[in-house]
């Protein structure tokens, strides 16, 4: 039987979980679960936190919209399931939550920063993987941040 892991030292090795609409065997990271509730009814579960089986997708709108259109939560869920009326604001509303909850991990041990001077000060002298501005904040001030590497 072969499997669909790698030999690349970086890949995931823990288990896969197989997505009910593309069936694609991906790592749960690049998944989102989703349970039952006791009256049937699909719960997103970004976590991974919910009781029962869960039903994983790719973590991607052509999913979802496939799943959707296919019936794939029913079939997986072996029986009728209650789909929420705006899933998909639901999963970007919890999602939003959760990214919220790593930033603030995040920053309180050390490895994020917030405000324009410590955001400098890090530019200056560490590698910056990721740089992320708030949705109100200035255009000019973030092509400035960008455009100015020999800070």
């Amino acid at each position: 039987m072969s499997s669909p892991r790698t030999n690349d030292p970086d890949a995931e090795r823990g288990p896969l979980r197989r997505c009910l609409a593309t069936r694609e065997a991906l790592p749960k990271e690049a998944m989102l679960r989703f349970a039952l509730g006791p009256a049937r009814e699909l719960v997103p579960d970004p976590a991974g936190r919910l009781p029962g089986r869960g039903l994983w997708l790719k973590a991607q709108d052509e999913a979802l919209r496939k799943a959707l259109k296919t019936g794939a939560f029913a079939k997986a869920a072996r029986g009728a399931v209650q789909l929420p009326d705006d899933l998909q604001g639901m999963i970007l509303r919890l999602l939003r939550v959760r990214i919220g909850d790593f930033l603030g991990f995040a920053r309180r041990g050390g490895e994020a920063v917030a405000g324009r001077e410590a955001v400098l000060d890090w530019l200056r002298t560490r590698p910056v993987a990721l740089l992320m501005q708030a949705s109100d904040g200035s255009p000019a001030e973030r092509e400035r941040l960008l455009g100015n590497r020999e800070l």
